[in-house]
């Protein structure tokens, strides 16, 4: 019966939540997407505290987490010592307005991740119908952006914002953050479920045509090779090495799409800087980048091991970093860093575990969260991102895919 496409009952109110938490997921995409509540806020962020403060977070007191989720009891502690470190980072930061912010951030942050992981729907009928929304309205998001962007200005890169009548640069890696941690789930469904209908299969494969092309279309480096890496993560689990071609057939396919409409993407012009300066001498990012880092280390040698104080880096600093494990190693020291790396290790083998374990089918989801994983993991060399929920929803459902396989065992 889980594998049994039903609606799901008027009644069940949150399950429909979740399907429109689903629906309203690409909306992280893109700041001209928010709502203005207490600043810029996602949609799904609200939905998702609908949903805690609706009933959901009874599941802590429901079972014993140490049996929903091997492993889970780790993750407990290390969320729960990173926030009480966060705290002492807080103390120790020279302006306290800031760091009281980054700690409310990031304990949402975590609330988020528990309660998917211990209240998303378990049943793999609904977990099939979820991520198809995902992909369909991020899809929809996606046609809409590139059809400015491409058609109407075509513009080498794809952006987020359409509020100035022209292209913006600016929050480009916003979207981009968001496809690497998608792609990899509409990957990993359409390699190894498929869906049970005709009409969910061509659904699957038109979504990840369209999101292929978006991923290739941003032009972020950070977006590339996150999802690269996401993709050799998910063949490595499943072995099917003819998918990894598929995927290179229609990245090149999507590729010459978008170049024959704008001609050539703004990414390969910075690939082709880093061999050759002369080709376009405006662009000075790499060097930016290891000024930053240099800056960095040099505030990390003041306090090596607690860190100089929560924000401090960039409040009293004066430095983005562009690199979330050097911003939490300066901001929190070696503590602070090993504590969130620590989260993201054991996370990653809680899901590989019921994929390794599987004597049936591979269960899709847990192969996609764990390619999502690898990308969020490699997008925070790249930027600032450790505090958007993106991060801890993927955590999440990490944990969540872990808990099903549990159940199903």
């Amino acid at each position: 019966e889980d594998f049994v496409l039903q609606r799901p009952r008027k009644a069940d109110v949150i399950r429909w939540l979740w399907l429109l938490f689903a629906l309203t997921l690409p909306f992280f995409a893109g700041k001209w997407l928010r709502i203005e509540l207490i600043g810029k806020i996602a949609i799904p962020a609200v939905l998702l505290v609908v949903i805690m403060y609706g009933g959901i977070i009874r599941a802590f007191v429901a079972s014993p987490l140490r049996k929903e989720i091997r492993g889970g009891s780790l993750v407990l502690v290390l969320s729960f010592a990173f926030l009480t470190w966060l705290l002492v980072g807080a103390l120790r930061a020279e302006e306290i307005g800031p760091a009281v912010k980054e700690i409310i951030k990031l304990t949402s942050c975590v609330s988020v991740m528990w309660v998917i992981a211990l209240s998303f729907p378990s049943d793999r009928a609904f977990e099939r119908r979820f991520w198809l929304v995902v992909f369909a309205g991020s899809s929809a998001v996606m046609l809409y952006l590139m059809y400015f962007y491409a058609v109407v200005w075509e513009y080498g890169a794809l952006g987020n914002d359409l509020t100035h009548g022209k292209p913006v640069k600016f929050g480009r890696n916003l979207m981009g953050y968001y496809l690497a941690i998608v792609l990899p789930f509409c990957l990993s469904f359409c390699f190894l479920d498929g869906g049970k209908t005709r009409g969910q299969r061509l659904l699957g494969r038109l979504c990840l045509l369209v999101l292929l092309t978006a991923w290739l279309y941003v032009s972020s480096r950070a977006t590339w090779v996150s999802g690269i890496l996401a993709t050799i993560a998910i063949v490595w689990a499943t072995r099917r090495w003819g998918h990894l071609l598929l995927f290179v057939g229609l990245s090149t396919l999507a590729y010459f799409a978008i170049v024959g409409k704008v001609g050539e993407l703004e990414l390969v012009t910075k690939v082709v800087y880093l061999f050759d300066p002369s080709s376009a001498p405006h662009l000075n990012t790499y060097e930016n980048r290891l000024n930053l880092l240099e800056q960095t280390f040099s505030l990390w040698r003041d306090a090596p091991i607690l860190g100089i104080g929560l924000t401090d880096i960039k409040t009293s600093g004066g430095l983005w970093p562009h690199n979330d494990y050097l911003a939490i190693l300066t901001d929190l020291g070696v503590i602070g860093l090993g504590l969130f790396v620590s989260i993201l290790l054991v996370a990653f083998v809680i899901v590989v575990r019921p994929v390794a374990n599987s004597t049936t089918a591979l269960p899709w989801a847990s192969v996609g969260a764990r390619g999502a994983l690898v990308a969020a993991s490699c997008f925070m060399m790249f930027t600032d991102a450790y505090t958007f929920l993106l991060l801890w929803i993927v955590l999440g459902f990490c944990l969540a895919s872990a808990r099903r396989e549990v159940q199903v065992s």
